[in-house]
Order: C-alpha cells, then sequence, then structure tokens
C-alpha cells in the first residue's frame, strides 16, 4: 500500500512565501488593508472558475480543485516497497509454474490486494490472457492511468494561465472606477 504522509517542507514553504509577501506590505506601510479587497478576490478566483469550467467538464474540474489538497500529502513509494513488490511477482511466477494461476489468485485475494494493475493482470491471466497481449493490455491500462492524472495536472495548468488575466481585468476595471471617482478634474489624478 502506497502511503501518505503530511508534507510539513511544503507546508512551510507556501507559509514562509506568503508571510514574506505579508511582512514586505505591512513593513512597508500603516495602511496594508488597501491591499485587502474581497472583490479582487471574487473577480479573479470566479473569472477562472467559471472560466475553467467553460474549458473543462465540470466533474474534472472539481477532481483537481479536490487534488491540490494532495500536494500536503504525497504518495511516498520506498524503496523497501519496491523491492518486497518485485520479491512478490518472482515468488508468484514460481508459484504459478508449480501449481498454476490459481494459486496466484488465491493469495493475492488472500492478502486482499488493491493495486489496479495487479487486479486487471489477474483478471485478464484468468480469462486466458497470454504473453505479448499481455503485455500490451497491461501498458494500456497504465496509460490511461497516467492519461487521467495528466488531466488534472492540465486543468490546474489551465488555471494557473487564466487567474492572472483576470487579474488584469480586475486592474483595469479598478482604474476605470478610480478614474470615474474622481470627477473629470485631471488635478486629481496625482492624489488618486
Amino acid at each position: 500500500m502506497i502511503k501518505r504522509i503530511f508534507s510539513i517542507w511544503t507546508f512551510l514553504g507556501i507559509v514562509l512565501g506568503v508571510g514574506l509577501f505579508t511582512f514586505a506590505i505591512i513593513n512597508s506601510t500603516e495602511n496594508y488593508m488597501i491591499f485587502v479587497s474581497i472583490n479582487s478576490v471574487i473577480m479573479v478566483l470566479g473569472g477562472t472558475f467559471a472560466a475553467t469550467m467553460i474549458s473543462y467538464h465540470a466533474k474534472y474540474v472539481m477532481r483537481s480543485i479536490i487534488s491540490l489538497f494532495g500536494i500536503f500529502f504525497p504518495q511516498h513509494i520506498s524503496s523497501k516497497k519496491l523491492t518486497e513488490d518485485t520479491l512478490s511477482v518472482i515468488e508468484w511466477s514460481k508459484i504459478n509454474n508449480k501449481e498454476g494461476f490459481k494459486a496466484v489468485e488465491t493469495i493475492i485475494e488472500s492478502k486482499k490486494i488493491k493495486d489496479p494493475i495487479i487486479q486487471y493482470s489477474k483478471d485478464l491471466i484468468s480469462t486466458g490472457v497470454k504473453g505479448s497481449q499481455l503485455k500490451l493490455l497491461i501498458e494500456d491500462l497504465i496509460d490511461s492511468i497516467i492519461e487521467r492524472q495528466i488531466i488534472d495536472a492540465n486543468i490546474l495548468q489551465t488555471m494557473a494561465g487564466f487567474a492572472p488575466g483576470f487579474g488584469m481585468i480586475g486592474t483595469l476595471i479598478g482604474l476605470i472606477i478610480m478614474l470615474d471617482n474622481m470627477g473629470g478634474d485631471i488635478a486629481n489624478v496625482g492624489p488618486g
């Protein structure tokens, strides 16, 4: 089983990054609340979310947003685990040669192995698929798993591209509002 362990370094990196900006703002001005704008947050996050929902199916967008929390709990696969898995497959091969595949199936079911690749391989072998065709079908499964995971990455990359654009639109709207509030008097540009 793949373990997910809380990544303290990821958490500290985010806290440190946000903390540096916060410190610079608070250290530079006493009116730091001018940097806090709920309307701006709504415009950027809402616009980014809306544009992403237009670009992709809602199910995939929501799955991608939820996957962001996975950065705090990354998958850790130790070399010990990889060695154990390799030894298990070698052992299953020996058992298959001596006792037949039914014995291997029994071992997989008794150990309650939930790995989708092992389960799929077991199902293929039990239906009589062999050799190069078995290898090709397993490689196709691995490729499809990777493609499904890349969808999340592509959606997050698209969102990262949309966010600065909506930030610029928000800045433009803010400038228009500021100029309108000056009442048409060019002398107010400096103080504004």
